[in-house]
């Protein structure tokens, strides 16, 4: 698969769309397996933040594997939502 360049813009259009839809679906879900998400959403909008969410560390390593999954994701997400734009 192949992933596109796009102008900062462009890309920040389609991940705040992205965002949103994700948002609203988890939101008015009745799925019981999205009920940790929704009160983790829920938290969040009443400004419950945690206080330390976690780490994750680039090495050498894991860099490529990292960089390719990143790669294949964001590939995905600008096919499926760049025709909405």
């Amino acid at each position: 698969m192949e992933v596109a360049m796009v102008d900062g813009p462009l890309l920040s259009s389609v991940a705040m769309n992205i965002r949103d839809e994700i948002f609203e679906q988890i939101s008015s879900s009745t799925a019981e397996n999205l009920q940790e998400a929704r009160d983790i959403l829920n938290k969040i909008v009443r400004r419950k933040l945690p206080k330390f969410v976690g780490e994750a560390r680039l090495t050498e390593k894991n860099k490529s594997k990292v960089g390719q999954k990143l790669k294949k994701h964001i590939g995905l997400v600008f096919d499926k939502y760049s025709n909405s734009i």
